[in-house]
């Protein structure tokens, strides 16, 4: 008779083996007690953090306008005066500057990675952002080099996917570092635009601004026709509104570009969009999915592959495949156990919907561990038994012997998780036993 649910929480988990069957490998990744009896492992916690945090950073990789950086306008300040121009602007990265401002209104609005190193993208499944990227402007005198002005911004952006929705924007919040001369008091202009597949109406400006202020706008001009899978990377021009009319100013930059947005409609009731290169986890509660999340997490502690853990799974979407996986490693050599509570039903893993299914890599049901996770009446704590042919350690798979509604627990949880993470076929996903 399986114990209170409510006793689950005591994550003591332990392996009783009847006949010791595990191997030394798995023996030693997890430090057997003194106060157990001989041949019982004591083995892991559930991990109630995860085990793949979802926010992950990349340096930032940016290019000036080759018309406007300031190498080629000093180049090109004869030519420029000869023109007959009176002042010329260009844009450039600048150097890390010791100047400290006073803020003189108020601070802009904050972003998720402020705070978080400088000039360097985060990413979520759902969101880029960046904080503290700087450029910064020189405004030149062609007939003698003399510079008449600078202005220096601290830029950070973020952009917000929806994953029911391919409409998102992005906030751009900034500081004036540096103006001073001919560039005291200025505006900047932000058009972004996307690559085929997605399309960027409008812009927005800044009011008039000097050395100290901050300023903060959202622009939410961005759409993308899903009716096919959508990758793409949108680009941001940001230019220097001068009313002297001097050339350049104009800074273009590409939004991440090793980790384009992907839009889609190939699951859930609605189109959307994510960014594919961070890898989701999904996560199993023992006290929601009891004897399911054990199975789980006995495949990631004493099986060679870990699936989940140390290798991600990946999605397989064809439901006619995941009916062949299942019934392959669910096969008549699989006996049901009429001491299981709730009705014993065979629970494998890797998940018949992943490409690392026992029958994806071509082993047979009746070659998988096989197991039979239970509360312990006197202890609470969750226990594994060998059943069937037992386990040695080795195996690729496993079949656990648990009760429908636990099985049909993770079941639900996988397909939510597939809509809610837009995982496509062959997606990679990460799966985490939690309290």
């Amino acid at each position: 008779m399986v114990g209170n649910r409510s006793r689950t929480r005591k994550f003591g988990l332990v392996i009783a083996v009847l006949f010791f069957l595990a191997s030394p490998t798995a023996a030693a990744a997890a430090e057997p007690s003194g106060d157990l009896p001989p041949g019982v492992i004591l083995a892991p916690t559930p991990d109630a953090r995860g085990e793949h945090p979802e926010v992950m950073s990349d340096a930032v990789s940016n290019s000036v306008a080759p018309s406007s950086s300031c190498s080629n306008v000093r180049k090109r300040l004869d030519q420029y005066r000869k023109q007959g121009k009176k002042s010329v602007l260009c844009v450039e990265t600048p150097k890390a500057s010791k100047v400290e401002v006073n803020q003189t209104s108020p601070r802009a609005a904050a972003l998720w990675c402020d705070g978080m190193n400088a000039n360097v993208w985060y990413r979520t499944r759902t969101s880029l952002c960046m904080s503290s990227w700087e450029r910064g402007w020189t405004t030149y005198r062609p007939s003698d080099g003399v510079i008449l002005g600078k202005a220096r911004i601290a830029l950070s952006q973020h952009i917000e996917l929806n994953t029911t929705n391919t409409r998102f924007s992005q906030t751009f919040s900034f500081t004036i570092k540096e103006a001073w001369g001919a560039l005291a008091s200025l505006r900047y202009n932000f058009v972004p635009s996307c690559s085929s597949g997605c399309t960027a109406s409008g812009g927005i400006t800044s009011p008039l601004l000097n050395v100290g202020s901050s300023w903060s706008g959202t622009f939410t001009g961005y759409s993308v026709n899903a009716a096919s899978t959508t990758s793409f990377s949108p680009n941001v021009t940001i230019t220097l509104i001068n009313p002297a009319g001097q050339p350049g100013g104009a800074t273009t930059f590409t939004v991440n570009p090793d980790h384009p947005i992907r839009c889609d409609s190939q699951v859930g009731s609605y189109p959307g969009c994510v960014i594919p290169t961070v890898i989701p986890t999904l996560y199993i509660s023992v006290a929601e999915s009891g004897a399911a999340a054990h199975n789980i997490l006995f495949a990631q502690t004493y099986l060679p592959d870990k699936w989940g853990k140390s290798k991600p799974l990946r999605r397989l979407a064809d439901t006619g495949i995941q009916d062949t996986n299942r019934r392959a490693i669910c096969d008549a050599t699989f006996v049901p156990d009429p001491s299981v509570v709730g009705g014993d039903s065979c629970d494998e893993f890797a998940f018949a919907a992943s490409y690392q299914s026992g029958n994806m890599l071509g082993v047979k049901g009746s070659s998988c561990a096989e197991i039979k996770p239970y509360i312990d009446q006197t202890t609470g704590t969750w226990m594994i038994a060998p059943a069937g042919r037992g386990w040695n350690g080795s195996e690729r798979c496993v079949r656990g012997h648990v009760a429908l509604a636990d099985n049909t627990s993770v079941g639900s949880r996988l397909g939510s998780f597939t809509s809610a993470f837009r995982v496509l076929d062959y997606d990679e996903y990460w799966v985490s036993v939690i309290d």
